[in-house]
């Protein structure tokens, strides 16, 4: 969803890769470094199965992967501990995971890599707890999370695939919205939505807000939050009515995702915006 890490029992979004990444990038696999947040959770992850509270089961090969979610690859226990929005040259939606194995190796590979990896593997398995409430015990117990949490919406920042003539001055402009769905879904139609500018559209960020969170009043307060920086143009749509886009930002895209962050946590009252870099800066 959004894109949610568990660490320390603490709801942190992982710090995205702004840079955008090559389409055809495989998985690394690399040491841990902090591997030994990890132990107690294989350990738990062990104990399950050893007493039947968890099985193994065959992978079924279309499901969505989360954060959470347990499996064997190669021989290997292993956990997705965090699941963010890849940057894609096609519109094929896909997810970068951070996997960690009980062996101290983790992995960045694609959702769809794993997917196909685990599909291919023969003793590839997938690690399902009996019921509900065991799986909730044991992610709660262990990240500090419960998994079925509800998810009151989305906040997505979305980007043109090609600059607008009148708006290629801008070297960073972005659309900050808030939707009840998946944001793949809201920009289904985004050139034919003049909310998107009538034009192609990628989405770079998204958060999965949990409850309590209003995913509407978070993209007000960040709304506020960049007011300076708001685009402040009139364009023509595609059927000659004039229009004024209230959504878009002319910001780095870092400090949207600092802004989300801190409002958020509560503390963007510390911050303010820069109107002259449009980076973020402690208040004075």
């Amino acid at each position: 969803m959004g894109d949610v890490s568990l660490f320390k029992g603490k709801f942190a979004q992982h710090k995205r890769k702004l840079n955008i990444v090559k389409e055809e990038r495989v998985g690394k696999r690399y040491p841990c470094p902090n591997f030994a947040d990890y132990q107690a959770s294989f350990e738990a992850l062990r104990q399950a199965l050893k007493t039947g509270s968890a099985v193994r089961s065959d992978v079924i090969r279309e499901r969505s992967i989360e954060v959470g979610d347990c499996f064997v690859l190669q021989g290997l226990l292993c956990i997705v501990v965090a699941k963010n929005a890849e940057n894609r040259q096609n519109k094929r939606s896909n997810y970068r995971l951070r996997i960690i194995f009980e062996n101290g190796i983790e992995s960045d590979m694609l959702q769809s890599s794993l997917s196909v990896a685990l599909y291919r593997d023969e003793l590839g398995r997938s690690i399902a707890f009996n019921d509900e409430n065991a799986r909730t015990a044991w992610l709660e117990r262990q990240f500090g999370v419960r998994p079925e949490a509800k998810i009151n919406g989305y906040l997505y920042v979305a980007q043109l695939q090609k600059a607008k003539t009148e708006l290629s001055h801008y070297p960073h402009l972005y659309k900050i919205g808030f939707t009840r769905t998946k944001p793949e879904l809201r920009i289904a139609e985004c050139e034919n939505d003049v909310a998107f500018l009538e034009s192609a559209v990628k989405i770079v960020l998204d958060f999965a807000i949990p409850a309590p969170f209003e995913p509407h009043k978070l993209e007000t307060l960040i709304h506020q939050f960049l007011q300076a920086q708001r685009l402040n143009i009139g364009l023509i749509s595609k059927n000659g009515l004039a229009y004024q886009p209230n959504e878009w930002f002319a910001v780095p895209l870092q400090t949207i995702e600092f802004a989300v962050e801190n409002i958020l946590s509560g503390e963007i009252g510390k911050y303010r915006v820069d109107n002259t870099t449009g980076c973020v800066v402690e208040k004075r």
